[in-house]
């Protein structure tokens, strides 16, 4: 069964095992799932900003 993103626990899976036996120190199997995520609190970080709260 895939998950919401498309991926199968198997691909999910094999792009993990492919990427530690390239020796890469981040295996980050759906990049384009976590990069428009990471990139604006990373950002926020480095401007040394407060976190905002989000209500609702």
């Amino acid at each position: 069964m895939a998950d919401e993103h498309g991926l199968t626990p198997e691909e999910h899976a094999a792009r993990v095992f492919e990427m530690v036996a390239e020796g890469r120190y981040w295996a980050i199997p759906q990049p384009e799932q976590l990069f428009p995520a990471l990139q604006p609190r990373t950002d926020m970080i480095l401007r040394q900003e407060n976190p905002r709260l989000q209500l609702g």
